[in-house]
């Protein structure tokens, strides 16, 4: 009986490393720009974490206080576009359906900067929100500057404390078609004051 030798198994060769996809530095801090931007229309900045930002970004963490510095100069870099978004909103006069996601998101995002990097806040300048704000008052009702900045400001200051202290006082999303009506009443009564003032000189 002839016994056949077996043919030993070829080994198997070793797997070859698979390449690194390099990704440029502007390319990874846009990305996780952009992701902390949609993340905190759901999520509090204060809760919001360097981990969880980078994994839905779908790179590392370390990257953030690499490239930044933290999350709070990445929060820094994300404010602007916050901003934007409302001032978009204002321009387009659909700012009626408050408090939006993209509204609350700023407030609470400039609330924790205020807290965290206080060094940016005090040298920000006026934002765009209560420029793009004062605008409207003078495109829509035609008050002067003075009168629209007043509008803008009390505007801004009844939407802040609404969002970020609602039970101090007693805001709810039911009252917001009566407090624009009562805001539109106000405009309007200043707008006939300008015209009286204007007719005795």
């Amino acid at each position: 009986m002839v016994v056949k030798s077996k043919t030993p198994a070829k080994s198997k060769a070793p797997a070859k490393p698979e390449k690194r996809t390099y990704v440029r530095r502007a390319d990874i801090e846009e990305r996780l720009v952009d992701t902390a931007l949609r993340l905190l229309l759901t999520r509090d900045p204060e809760s919001l974490t360097i981990r969880e930002i980078a994994a839905q970004a779908k790179t590392h963490h370390r990257y953030i206080p690499d490239y930044f510095g933290g999350k709070g100069p990445l929060f820094v870099e994300v404010f602007p576009r916050a901003s934007a978004s409302i001032v978009g909103i204002v321009e387009e006069g659909t700012f009626k359906t408050f408090p939006s996601p993209e509204l609350v998101r700023m407030i609470r995002l400039v609330s924790w900067l205020a807290v965290n990097e206080p060094k940016w806040f005090r040298t920000r300048k006026n934002g765009r929100v209560l420029e793009a704000v004062t605008a409207y008052y003078q495109n829509t009702y035609g008050l002067n500057d003075a009168n629209a900045r007043h509008m803008a400001q009390k505007l801004v200051a009844a939407v802040v404390v609404s969002v970020l202290y609602p039970e101090i006082v007693g805001f709810n999303r039911d009252q917001t078609k009566e407090f624009l009506e009562s805001d539109r009443a106000i405009a309007l009564f200043l707008v006939s004051q300008q015209k009286a003032a204007k007719s005795k000189k």
